[in-house]
């Protein structure tokens, strides 16, 4: 594959980190790392094990990073959100959320401070939820879907 984005040609996964270079010099879109990387078995192949995050007692259906990429929002089976600290690798936060069914997908809200996230499961709830790091959790629960949600 060949992205072109005005004068510059962008080979897929040539040089994964001259492309974020090139993002942060504000020459590429912020997409286009998405596009090039996207299903690429090549990437795949490459990743490596570099720690194993506890928490969940269920499976992990969904995986979001925050906007800086230090924390990390993981949704299961087990209905909890948990927040990590990636540099630590440490579990910040773990709450039961009041989702019924298995959480499909969770996203940090931007400018949220890394404590305010959206999660969606299996019987079509979405909700919003503050979760503070002095352990309050307040949930705002839409029941907006009347089958299973599967994106945030």
């Amino acid at each position: 594959f060949i992205y072109s984005y005005k004068h510059i040609h962008v080979h897929s996964m040539s040089n994964i980190y001259s492309l974020y270079s090139l993002r942060e010099l504000g020459l590429l879109p912020d997409n286009t790392i998405r596009r090039v990387t996207k299903d690429s078995e090549h990437l795949v192949k490459r990743l490596t094990e570099t720690a194993t995050l506890e928490g969940h007692n269920g499976c992990v259906n969904t995986v979001s990073w925050n906007e800086s990429g230090t924390h990390l929002l993981t949704g299961s089976d087990d209905c909890h959100l948990n927040i990590y600290d990636l540099a630590s690798k440490k579990l910040l936060k773990s709450t039961h959320t009041t989702h019924r069914s298995n959480i499909f997908s969770a996203k940090f809200l931007p400018g949220s401070s890394n404590f305010n996230a959206v999660s969606c499961a299996g019987i079509g709830s979405v909700e919003y939820s503050e979760l503070s790091s002095y352990g309050d959790y307040i949930p705002h629960c839409f029941n907006c879907q009347t089958s299973i949600t599967y994106q945030t």
